[in-house]
């Protein structure tokens, strides 16, 4: 259990030590730094904060919601943190959240792998623009190389809340998107579900998972050398498709995890 945390920790990490140290950064950015919590909030609810492309100067503009220093920014930085209320705050002042640190993680990201925010709470992100980047990827230097949002909410050991992945599932996520070692969602939830802990992940990955392969061999089998669908091969691959694989793909995800008796599972903020 130690070790698990301690792996636990070091993926949650930033990627680099400037982003906690460097540069000199405006006031939002050196409490978060400094991970001074009340001391931006109190900066937000000033009324000072708001996003530098709403005025004509950053000098203006009081405090920058989207100040970057160092490849970091405050909405990066708080979800980080794992500061729900302060990520609220920021998105809903204007801060910029289809931005990336320098290794490719988004807020998006960043938020569910830290395992402290409410579904509600990434809905609140993914209606305010984290949608755009939903299925970005980390680069290859990162602690995981290709992983996506839904890679990190597939790690039961990271994101306990099965409901995130279905939610980022109905925004858009690609079930099949492979990181560096080809691994997909499906994978990772498999590999991290110890003692169940990752049944309603896996629940929920499975069918779409099936779906989307069956799609992708589909529209390979159809495509004939000049590029153009084959009648014949097109009416067998649609034969396959209605009888199995769109039977899986259309069904809500809530009643495939109903069939395998999951309830939901609350999570432990250390």
């Amino acid at each position: 259990m130690d070790a698990l945390r301690a792996d636990n920790a070091a993926r949650s990490r930033p990627e680099s030590p400037e982003e906690l140290q460097g540069a000199a950064a405006g006031p939002i950015l050196t409490a978060l730094r400094a991970g001074n919590r009340q001391e931006v909030l109190d900066l937000l609810a000033s009324g000072a904060a708001r996003s530098a492309a709403a005025t004509a100067t950053a000098a203006t503009a009081g405090v920058d919601v989207n100040e970057e220093v160092e490849g970091s920014t405050p909405a990066l930085m708080a979800t980080f943190r794992g500061w729900e209320d302060v990520v609220r705050a920021l998105v809903d002042r204007g801060a910029d959240l289809n931005v990336k640190s320098r290794l490719g993680e988004t807020p998006l990201m960043r938020a569910v792998k830290s395992g402290r925010f409410s579904p509600e709470s990434v809905a609140h992100m993914l209606g305010h623009g984290a949608d755009k980047t939903i299925n970005a990827a980390t680069e290859p230097g990162a602690y995981f190389p290709g992983w996506t949002a839904l890679h990190f909410a597939s790690d039961a050991s990271l994101n306990p809340r099965a409901e995130i992945v279905q939610l980022l599932l109905k925004s858009g996520a690609d079930p099949n998107a492979a990181d560096k070692d080809g691994r997909r969602p499906i994978e990772v939830a498999r590999a991290s579900n110890a003692s169940g802990s990752a049944d309603q992940h896996v629940a929920l990955l499975e069918p779409v998972s099936r779906a989307a392969a069956g799609a992708a061999r589909g529209s390979t089998l159809v495509r004939g050398a000049s590029g153009l669908p084959r009648s014949s091969s097109l009416q067998s691959f649609t034969r396959l498709f209605r009888s199995g694989v769109m039977h899986h793909k259309d069904r809500p995800a809530e009643d495939v995890a109903g069939e395998h008796g999951g309830g939901e599972r609350e999570s432990e903020e250390s």
